[in-house]
Formats: C-alpha cells, structure tokens, sequence
C-alpha cells in the first residue's frame, strides 16, 4: 500500500544505515541561521540501529527538535478514544457493505489467509483496514521497532530539549481517516495487491534513501501517488507542506539550530519542503558532505 500509504505508513520509505557519507538529512541556512531537515521512518528493524551518525550528530547540536506531531499525546487515553472513534464506521453501515463485490471478496480471501474474518473487520473503515494491513505486512517483514521520531523524541525528553510539532494529532487522525474518500474498494484492492510487491518495494525506496537519492526516492514513491491518486497527493503532501512551511521559516529566528524530523516524501519533489525553501532562497545541503 505504498502509493496511498506513503505519508501514513513511512515506514516504506526508507531505512537508515550508518555505512553511507549521505543520508535523508540536510542543512539548511540563510546568512548565519540553519537548521537541520530530515527524513524519518515510523517503524525499523533491530538492525537498523545505530542510527546515521549524521542524525546523532546534527541531535547533539540541537536544542529544539520538530516532529510532524507530538508523538508522546499518542498514549494519551483521550487521543486513544478519538483514534477508536475514528477508525470505526457510523450506526448502520458495515465494512461489506461499502465495498463493491471484487475488494469485498478479496478482503475476504486476505483475511482468511491471515487467520482472520470479515466479522472482526465489520465496524472498522476501509481506511483504518487498509493501514492495518500495511502495518501487519510491515512488522511480518520485521518492521517492528521504535522508529527515528520516537527514538529522538525519547531522547530529547530524556535530555531536557524543548520539543515542538507542525500539526496536531487529530489533523493526523483526519488525514488518515478521510483519504481515499469516494475510492473505499480501490484503496482495498490495491492495498491486497501491493502486500505482494512490499519487500520488493521497500528494497529500492531503502537503496534510494541510504544515497540521500531525492529524484528516485520522488518517482518511487511520490510519483504514483501524485498520478493515480492526485487528491490523496494534495490532502497528503501538497496542503500539509504548505502548512508547515511558515512553522518552518520562523525557526530560523525563534528556535535556530533546530532539527526538524518528518516524512521522507514531504522533502522530495517539486511540492516538496527542500524545494519550496530552495525557492525561498535558502541554502540546501547534504548533511555530512
């Protein structure tokens, strides 16, 4: 589910390594100010730590840090119950029932497959399903650990540093459970038929960010999104971009030698967070060059 979970399940985006010179990490400066823009990942393999000395290092200079969300309200038992809430469909209506007959009877063959049945899925919007699946696929691939937001998250807590978001968590709540709206039994189908391509997928999206390569990492994983979903690009990239860039901008003057850590496709492509600063006549470089 790659090209409509891209955003929600970054996961699939990339894998860091500490045996690369260049990694999804950038300086980015205007006269004396910089901060530090990077690309995370959600869930990691055992394997997959250490991180980037570039990361630890760009950490250790930092005193602020920047997450797309705050990650610690997820335990929030309130955020919980509106996360519930969400994820389940209104009084009356039922998973199959929303589902034309190829992505209800191909639901049905997944999920028998995995041990499961249509009666536990009943309440749930085709949404949430088709992230849980994802995610289910991601940790059977061994994508099962504390990923780079949480780990320097739980550090920066540890530490002392201040901390702040670009959206809150109930904005991240509606993007996942309003996207694909109107395409309910395509989301499902292509979520199925992507399970298959995953590791395969994740291979190359991984190979791209270890070279800190945007223009593969863009027609990966962004392109398909941007062509065969364009409103789930717009609600998903293009409008979250946009929002966070003036948040980003006054960190040159308020938090200065922030680090800013989001998803790996909000940095690449011509929407993208690296572009859209370029443009604005800010410096970009690689981190560790």
């Amino acid at each position: 589910m790659i090209r409509l979970l891209g955003m929600v399940c970054v996961a699939a985006l990339l894998w860091p390594t500490s045996l690369w010179a260049q990694t999804f990490l950038w300086q980015v400066s205007k006269g004396d100010q910089r901060i530090w823009l990077g690309g995370t990942i959600h869930l990691l393999k055992a394997e997959d730590y250490p991180l980037p000395q570039e990361f630890e290092h760009a950490y250790s200079q930092a005193q602020h840090l920047v997450f797309e969300t705050d990650i610690s309200a997820l335990g929030n038992p309130q955020v919980q119950q509106k996360m519930a809430q969400r994820m389940l469909l209104q009084p009356g209506q039922s998973l199959p029932a929303l589902l034309n007959n190829d992505a209800r009877q191909a639901l049905i063959r997944y999920v028998e497959k995995n041990g499961l049945s249509m009666d536990q899925l009943r309440d749930f919007s085709p949404q949430w399903v088709a992230l849980l699946i994802t995610v289910g696929e991601l940790n059977r691939l061994g994508m099962n650990q504390e990923g780079v937001d949480a780990y320097f998250d739980r550090l920066a807590r540890e530490h002392g540093k201040t901390i702040g978001e670009l959206e809150s968590v109930g904005e991240q709540i509606e993007f996942i459970a309003t996207m694909a709206e109107g395409r309910e039994s395509e989301l499902i189908l292509q979520t199925i038929a992507d399970t298959a391509l995953l590791a395969q997928q994740m291979d190359g999206l991984r190979d791209a960010w270890r070279q800190g390569d945007r223009a593969t990492l863009s027609r990966l994983g962004l392109d398909p999104m941007r062509s065969d979903y364009p409103k789930v690009y717009d609600s998903l990239i293009v409008k979250r971009n946009n929002n966070w860039l003036p948040k980003i901008e006054r960190l040159f003057h308020q938090q200065p030698n922030a680090l800013v850590l989001v998803g790996a496709l909000h940095l690449v492509g011509p929407d993208g967070l690296l572009q859209q600063l370029q443009q604005k006549g800010y410096h970009i470089e690689y981190f560790g060059d």
